[in-house]
């Protein structure tokens, strides 16, 4: 399982980490998504799971300034590891 990165908000942290958004619009059943973009693999080292969003909550919600946040992308086919300090 991962995260499908659709879309990424100007000025976001997932803009300053350096996440990519999909761009090729498609359709499953009735939903249309964002092909494309980076498939999110791990967050703060939590493995994405199906019942991973409350560990992955719970430890960026103890982070603070100066912490070291790390993201683990599948991009283009190759797995890209960003790290990134908060609050700069």
């Amino acid at each position: 399982m991962s995260f499908l990165v659709q879309q990424v908000a100007e000025n976001s942290p997932a803009a300053r980490l350096g996440l990519r958004a999909g761009g090729i619009k498609s359709q499953i059943g009735l939903n249309e998504i964002l092909l494309g973009g980076d498939v999110i693999l791990e967050v703060v080292g939590v493995q994405v799971s199906e019942d991973c969003h409350q560990e992955i909550e719970r430890r960026l919600s103890k982070m603070k300034q100066g912490d070291v946040i790390t993201v683990k992308v599948l991009r283009a086919g190759k797995i890209v590891h960003f790290i990134a300090t908060l609050g700069r």
